[in-house]
């Protein structure tokens, strides 16, 4: 192991002092002494590969664990004024924010693993046509297809004779009033027994029937495509990344200078993942591509409303990547996470008594981390990584009110 420490040295005054005598206008001036702070310090820490040059000719340079960490410090300037009578006292300090800040030493969050690693491995698959759930699934697929189809053809036989009326009314379904009743009770009939549940069921059949079925077309196509392109023994390699940030707000903070002060601290941490993986499939990656051989996963999928536990918790993720060590072999690949947290100060006001409520200045801290390890395994997600996550978008948050309304009304 190599290490490599850099640090930058620079000499500050602690505060300066103005006294004026606001009668004679007269000042003086006092300074409190110095200080000696590392502005940055910086850590390296790597591996040397023996006999680099010819293995990196040959493509098999290994994967060596690296680190980098960093801390950097901005000595902040405030600003506070006493009046007493007769004077007027003005003291500049000079400090810096985070004395205590170090660089986070945490392993991958384990949220942030599981979404990378299920990414990974969805890339390696590339298409697949998930044979059994399509044809378990068929009937009410036949059933969509064939209502729709008919509403066609009868429009078209509509126009065909002339009956502009009833074309116009099908494909509106809106003219007079007595249309637009008969029209709305038709639709209702096929829908639901009011408006609102007719449009959250139209909702949910074209989210969870139309789209997916256009998706199994295509991927049909792709993957019959990719089988006879893509041969067994291939070399695979995927990257993906993930990050998150999370922020703090702490008022009324107290920075300890003299005198103290009050004010508002805000942390930011930002945690970033990246991965790399390079595999070898083998023989069971073709009838793996059909969904052949990750029954578990077709269980799931055809269980009722599966689709909505896996918007909070992600089961089908995780047992999507059950057959990754049937498909594949594991050839190398690397963890990497970059993770920073920033300290910032705002002054607001003096906390001792006799120092005015008014202050101002500001000073912040960074502290950093970023480091590379081997990937060892495949990267299948894991049953310990999987977390409950309450947040859900737009359409989900659509979906899931269009499901309430088809049970409580």
């Amino acid at each position: 192991m190599v290490t490599k420490s850099t640090s930058e040295m620079y000499v500050q005054t602690y505060w300066t002092d103005t006294d004026v005598d606001t009668s004679s206008g007269s000042s003086s001036q006092g300074s409190g002494g110095h200080f000696v702070y590392a502005k940055k310090i910086s850590d390296k820490n790597w591996d040397r590969t023996p006999n680099f040059v010819r293995l990196r000719a040959e493509g098999n340079l290994p994967v060596n664990p690296f680190t980098f960490s960093w801390r950097l410090y901005d000595p902040g300037t405030f600003t506070r004024v006493w009046t007493k009578p007769g004077h007027v006292y003005t003291r500049v300090n000079y400090n810096f924010a985070g004395k205590s800040l170090s660089p986070p030493n945490d392993p991958i969050p384990s949220d942030l693993r599981f979404a990378v690693s299920a990414s990974l491995l969805s890339k390696a698959k590339g298409n697949e046509w998930n044979v059994p759930v399509f044809v378990a699934e068929a009937g009410k697929t036949a059933e969509m297809v064939y209502s729709a189809a008919m509403r066609l053809v009868t429009m078209m036989r509509a126009a065909k004779r002339g009956d502009l009326l009833t074309f116009f009314k099908l494909l509106k379904r809106q003219l007079t009033s007595r249309q637009r009743r008969r029209a709305t009770r038709r639709f209702n009939e096929s829908f639901g027994r009011d408006s609102s549940k007719a449009v959250a069921n139209l909702w949910l059949e074209t989210t969870y029937g139309w789209v997916p079925l256009m998706s199994d077309v295509s991927n049909a196509v792709q993957t019959t495509m990719d089988s006879v392109e893509k041969e067994n023994g291939r070399t695979i390699s995927v990257s993906s990344s993930r990050s998150y940030t999370k922020r703090t707000v702490v008022v009324d903070d107290t920075y300890e200078v003299s005198p103290h002060l009050t004010g508002t601290s805000t942390y930011i941490r930002k945690t970033s993942v990246r991965a790399m993986w390079v595999g070898v499939a083998s023989a069971a990656d073709l009838p793996g591509r059909f969904g052949l051989i990750n029954l578990p996963a077709v269980a799931w999928e055809v269980t009722g409303l599966s689709f909505v536990v896996d918007w909070f918790v992600p089961i089908g993720d995780y047992l999507s990547g059950l057959d990754a060590s049937l498909r594949f072999s594991h050839k190398t690949g690397y963890w990497g996470m970059k993770d920073e947290v920033t300290a910032a100060f705002q002054a607001t006001g003096a906390k001792e008594g006799g120092w005015s409520d008014k202050a101002s200045g500001s000073a912040y801290a960074k502290a950093g981390r970023v480091t590379r390890d081997p990937m060892t395994s495949i990267p299948q997600p894991k049953l310990s990584d999987i977390r409950f996550d309450p947040s859900i978008g737009a359409k989900r948050a659509t979906s899931a009110i269009a499901l309430l309304r088809q049970v409580f009304k």
